[in-house]
């Protein structure tokens, strides 16, 4: 089981901005760093700082076992070229235990088809615009599918085990939900709250060793 620490880019740029329709992927990089510059201004505070993907995965890459790109799409003008951006910087940050996943199918086959060496996912989610679960099984040369927590039950994880996908859920944050992750067997938990997680994870572990139960690693 491995828990993925989320840094919450849209939510830290929409209060920054203080537009809750703010979206990473439809705002330039001088864009951002402009709102960035505002908010400190306003706060009279220079301690958060807008940094390039280049800086972030430079600083944490080699101190965890596994970084998600979590690639926000804009519109398609944006995405042209993005694929082989994104496998750049990977390449200059040496950041072989980096995963990449979006929304965007045709980003990731982009991912895929650009390199061999870099994990692409994608995600499977609600449909804002349907309101209906999207496709299960898309694209079959991903090995990591990122699906949205309340979606995840036993036949589900079953279906992408039998096809030797991993399952990461996201985004969860509460006790409740991660209890069930962990009861799911899913692979991996993406989390803004690490140590409610391993505290989690060691009080079930606990638990079993308590009534005699032995735990599969």
């Amino acid at each position: 089981m491995e828990s993925c620490w989320l840094f919450t880019t849209g939510r830290d740029l929409q209060r920054i901005s203080g537009n809750i329709t703010s979206k990473v992927g439809h705002l330039s990089m001088k864009e951002i760093k402009k709102l960035g510059t505002s908010f400190q201004f306003a706060q009279k505070s220079h301690d958060q700082v807008i940094t390039t993907i280049e800086d972030a995965l430079t600083l944490v890459s080699n101190s965890v076992r596994k970084v998600i790109l979590d690639a926000k799409v804009g519109p398609p003008s944006y995405e042209k070229g993005l694929a082989k951006d994104i496998l750049s910087v990977i390449e200059r940050t040496k950041c072989y235990n980096c995963l990449v996943w979006a929304k965007s199918d045709n980003l990731v086959r982009d991912i895929m088809r650009l390199s061999s060496n870099v994990t692409a996912g994608y995600i499977i989610m609600v449909d804002p615009s349907t309101g209906f679960r999207t496709n299960l099984l898309r694209i079959r040369k991903a090995g990591v599918v990122g699906v949205y927590h309340p979606l995840i039950d036993e036949k589900l994880v079953r279906t992408f085990h039998g096809r030797n996908k991993r399952v990461f859920a996201w985004t969860v944050d509460d006790e409740d939900s991660m209890r069930k992750m962990l009861h799911e067997r899913v692979d991996a938990v993406v989390t803004s709250n690490p140590i409610l997680f391993q505290r989690v994870m060691q009080d079930i572990r606990t638990q079993c060793l308590e009534e005699g139960f032995s735990l599969i690693r």
